[in-house]
């Protein structure tokens, strides 16, 4: 075959005209090129990423650091921060909390509430199984409830179901039916439920005692898989994976290790050897440290309150005048910022800030001045000692002085050194006690001997304030330390209580506070915040507004290590 002159092949025809070209022609026709594959490329991969999604893959490792060590970490008997932590995992109830803090179903499909808000009817998903395979039903709900009430049992959690009587009306239906209103009661139904199947051979004075309280058998987002103990026979390590049938789908991170420790120093030393990768409940002072280092602290509100309750009884501080001279001196952002390293916000009354009721119009005031001005007013002068006295109707000195109780924890000895520096400089004459915490509830606050006690309290979603106020509550078991009574108050929990519309219950809050205020039982300092550390690997971790520092885990089961990146369309439900 032969072509004639302008018939050239087309490779010939390119070859020629490029060869024409000049070095410059070429290099600025290479440079062209390569923009233009550059661009295409560029292109192609915006919208390959345009159209890819990350998404969560079984996988990865995290190891917890918890200080202390569990030994009830049954749903019955949680009360420590390691039992509820332990508890928070391996159970699960009919109600849990939500990414946004707000009560959604968990082993419930639905529930109804009567318009009386006498009864409420639960309905199980199907399907439901323990850990063990056994399947789970409304038997397990009537048993769990029935044993929660036995005083034989002795269940903290008694308290809160008293007066409820929990009824099988079908294989997977339960009614709570209760004698009077209460507005927090679904909060009661996120606490963890036990195998009827494996609990009901044992007595209900052996509950405690059992080996189950260790090695528990639940529904909840992980199933323990061994339990590793120290030579005294603590259990120090627990491995857990996720358990396949859980209700809110199967978690997606792999392998969760729990290493327990004895205190604040020896877990902050496992983490900066690299042996844990997440630990909570952390001192303010340590978390400042870390998070210079790199750490990534996680800064979470909790309904706590902390303030100075005083002694109704105590003969110095018995005087309402005293009471409110000590408010005016305590500076209560001085306070944050030096025992809590600026971790908190200032409260002014028992309802933190973010609850129901909260008054967010209330101010602090820090006045020594006027707090001077309010004592010689009421008769009391200052003695050569510095010490503020007074002549009582007997005819005898009683002078400023009292001393502060407080729990062994570094952030409240902290607290109760600056305070009673500012109340020593002002004139009165206070000393500090520290005691650990099962000494301090046994010894003083149960039996209500002390004249002043700087602690915390935690209140639920619905700041039910009546256990902490009502003076029907002023023994133990009880929580109304300060002995507080006032019938008006009275009325305002009672009422506030029993009804279940937010805004009346919203109301009897705020007149509560007034009322209180008026008599000033504490001196309501602070709320902390709860800091946790987080590795960066760690996605999905939204924390919904926590009661207790165990409900970080309530979300727990969207966190995620391992990912991939996919397709949208291959994302997209059917």
């Amino acid at each position: 075959m032969s072509f004639s002159s302008g018939q050239l092949p087309l490779r010939q025809e390119i070859y020629r005209a490029l060869s024409s070209f000049s070095l410059k022609q070429k290099l600025l026709l290479l440079f062209l090129a390569v923009i233009f594959i550059g661009s295409i490329v560029a292109l192609a991969w915006k919208l390959n990423d345009r159209w890819l999604v990350t998404v969560a893959v079984p996988g990865g490792t995290l190891t917890e650091g918890i200080v202390g060590f569990p030994a009830h970490g049954n749903p019955l008997f949680a009360i420590t921060d390691p039992d509820r932590d332990l508890a928070a995992l391996v159970y699960s109830g009919l109600l849990k909390i939500g990414k946004d803090g707000l009560i959604i179903p968990d082993l419930a499909q639905s529930y109804t509430v009567s318009a009386d808000g006498l009864s409420y009817d639960f309905k199980l998903r199907a399907g439901l199984s323990w850990q063990d395979g056994t399947p789970l039903t409304a038997d397990d709900v009537v048993f769990t409830i029935g044993k929660i009430q036995d005083p034989a049992v002795k269940s903290p959690r008694r308290a809160a179901w008293e007066g409820v009587r929990a009824q099988k009306i079908g294989g997977l239906e339960v009614r709570f039916s209760l004698k009077k209103p209460y507005s927090a009661f679904l909060e009661n139904a996120t606490i963890g439920l036990l195998p009827k199947h494996l609990w009901q051979e044992i007595k209900s004075e052996a509950f405690s005692l059992s080996e189950y309280n260790i090695k528990g058998v639940g529904s909840g987002p992980y199933r323990i898989v061994a339990v590793e103990r120290e030579p005294t026979g603590l259990p120090a390590i627990y491995r857990l994976e996720p358990f396949k049938n859980y209700a809110g789908g199967e978690p997606k991170i792999t392998s969760l290790i729990l290493h327990f420790y004895k205190n604040d120093e020896t877990i902050r030393t496992a983490y900066e050897r690299g042996e844990i990768d997440s630990f909570g409940s952390i001192p303010p002072t340590t978390a400042a440290l870390l998070k210079k280092n790199g750490a990534n602290v996680q800064t979470i509100s909790l309904p706590r309150i902390f303030a100075a309750f005083f002694n109704q009884n105590d003969p110095v501080l018995s005087d309402r005048t005293v009471r409110s001279a000590l408010s005016l001196t305590t500076d209560k952002n001085s306070l944050i910022k030096n025992a809590l390293q600026g971790a908190g916000v200032a409260i002014n009354g028992p309802i933190p800030p973010g609850s129901e009721g909260y008054l967010a119009d209330r101010q602090s005031v820090y006045d020594p001045k006027a707090a001077a001005e309010l004592l010689e007013k009421a008769g009391w002068k200052k003695g050569v000692d510095g010490i503020w006295a007074k002549t009582d109707k007997k005819n005898k000195t009683v002078r400023l002085e009292f001393n502060l109780s407080t729990a062994a924890a570094p952030e409240l000895k902290s607290t109760a050194e600056l305070l009673v520096a500012e109340w020593n400089q002002f004139g009165a004459k206070v000393t500090v006690s520290i005691y650990d915490l099962a000494d301090l509830d046994q010894n003083l606050i149960r039996p209500r001997k002390f004249s002043a006690l700087l602690f915390g309290e935690i209140l639920g979603r619905d700041p039910d304030l009546y256990s902490f106020w009502h003076s029907s509550q002023r023994l133990a078991p009880g929580l109304n330390i300060t002995q507080y009574a006032n019938s008006t108050a009275d009325k305002l929990l009672e009422d506030a209580r029993r009804s279940g519309d937010p805004e009346i219950r919203t109301a009897k809050y705020e007149k509560f506070q007034t009322e209180l205020a008026k008599d000033n039982p504490a001196i309501f300092l602070y709320s902390p915040y709860f800091l946790y550390i987080l590795p960066a690997k760690v996605k999905g971790a939204d924390f919904p507004s926590l009661i207790v520092p165990s409900e970080r885990f309530a979300t727990i089961a969207d966190w995620y290590i391992a990912h991939d990146r996919v397709w949208k369309i291959f994302t997209t439900k059917q």
